[in-house]
């Protein structure tokens, strides 16, 4: 029972805090300056890592695509298949799971070290909000940089695709030939509208669990792999709740 107890007050503990974040977003000041340095940081710098995964999940994609299609004579659907499922689904999702790892738990671990060493408290004492000091330019940074990677997740998937094609002779001009007619403006703004959401996802359970980081260093650690597997459960259910939400409206 304590177990689901914990859950549940974690859940609730992430609601609530959502309500204080979107609060303190709109609040002055605007502070700039760690705005652009936390987009250099989960975004610039995540770049190799996503155009490395990108383009082998390109190439793995392709290379099963090619196997099932020319099983049918129809290596012209190879290029579009693929970009079709990055626009809509593999971009967004993967690209999330990275950003989970490498800057969710990076922002959990830093917060919950300036909460054990009373960091946090000296704000509050000096009377600066902790959250809108600390939390909102990582949240926002996350937000806006979660799209752009979308984008050059798509780019870097379609370059691992055609190296992929090209090793089983299929021309990159028969791959990219009737992209134009399977992909619409629809599908990117799926893919758009999960990377925001799970940007700001990310943001928000990674610093809800570091805030709510308490005793030693230990403790960090145990709130930062608890941050990454609630931040992953709440990707794949938020992927499909807007998912439905997509082809319901439409």
């Amino acid at each position: 029972m304590g177990i689901f107890r914990s859950i549940i007050n974690d859940v609730l503990g992430i609601f609530a805090f959502s309500g204080i974040v979107l609060r303190e977003i709109v609040k002055p000041p605007f502070r700039f300056s760690p705005l652009y340095k936390e987009i250099e940081f989960c975004g610039m710098k995540s770049i190799p890592i996503i155009f490395i995964t990108a383009t082998f999940l390109g190439m793995v994609f392709t290379l099963h695509s090619i196997r099932a299609f020319s099983l049918a004579r129809m290596e012209s659907l190879v290029g579009p298949s693929v970009v079709l499922s990055f626009a809509r689904e593999l971009a967004s999702g993967f690209s999330a799971l990275i950003i989970t790892g490498r800057v969710g738990s990076a922002y959990c671990s830093k917060i919950g070290t300036m909460k054990i060493t009373e960091q946090i408290d000296a704000l509050s004492v000096m009377g600066i909000s902790p959250t809108h000091y600390v939390a909102v330019p990582k949240i926002l940074a996350l937000s806006i940089s979660m799209p752009i990677i979308y984008f050059l997740f798509i780019v870097f998937g379609i370059f691992g695709g055609i190296i992929s094609a090209i090793s089983y002779n299929i021309d990159p001009e028969l791959f990219l030939k009737d992209v134009h007619n399977w992909v619409d403006v629809e599908d990117i703004i799926l893919g758009t509208t999960k990377s925001f959401s799970f940007g700001l996802t990310i943001g928000i359970v990674s610093c809800y669990f570091g805030f709510s980081a308490k005793g030693s260093a230990e403790a960090v650690g145990e709130r930062t792999t608890e941050s990454i597997v609630y931040t992953m459960v709440a990707i794949f259910i938020l992927n499909y709740i807007i998912s439905y939400l997509f082809y319901t409206i439409r």
